[in-house]
C-alpha cells in the first residue's frame, strides 16, 4: 500500500499539469463550432489513450522487472497497457 501511495504522490504533478492543460484548452476552444470540436475530440482522445497506455505498460514493466528480476513479454505488456488505459481514458474523456 505504501508503494502505491508513493507512486500516486509522484503522479500528482503530471495529473495536475494534464488537468490544467485540459481546462486551458477548453477555455481557449470554448466558442469552437460543434463540428470542429467533434473533430478535435477524435484527435485528442486517441492521443490520450495512447499516452495512458504507454505509461501503464511502462509502470507494469518496471515493477514486474524489479519484483521478479526478469522482463515481461512484449505481448503481455501490450495487452496490459491497452486494457489498463482504454477504459480509464475513455471514462475520463467522456
Amino acid at each position: 500500500m505504501n508503494k502505491i501511495l508513493r507512486e500516486l504522490e509522484h503522479h500528482i504533478p503530471f495529473t495536475a499539469f494534464g488537468a490544467a492543460t485540459g481546462i486551458i484548452l477548453m477555455i481557449i476552444f470554448r466558442n469552437l463550432p460543434h463540428e470542429a470540436a467533434h473533430r478535435l475530440f477524435y484527435v485528442f482522445h486517441p492521443a490520450h489513450v495512447v499516452l495512458s497506455a504507454i505509461v501503464t505498460a511502462a509502470m507494469y514493466n518496471l515493477y514486474e522487472s524489479l519484483l521478479n528480476g526478469r522482463k515481461c513479454s512484449f505481448w503481455k505488456v501490450l495487452v496490459i497497457g491497452y486494457v489498463g488505459s482504454v477504459g480509464v481514458a475513455t471514462l475520463s474523456d467522456s
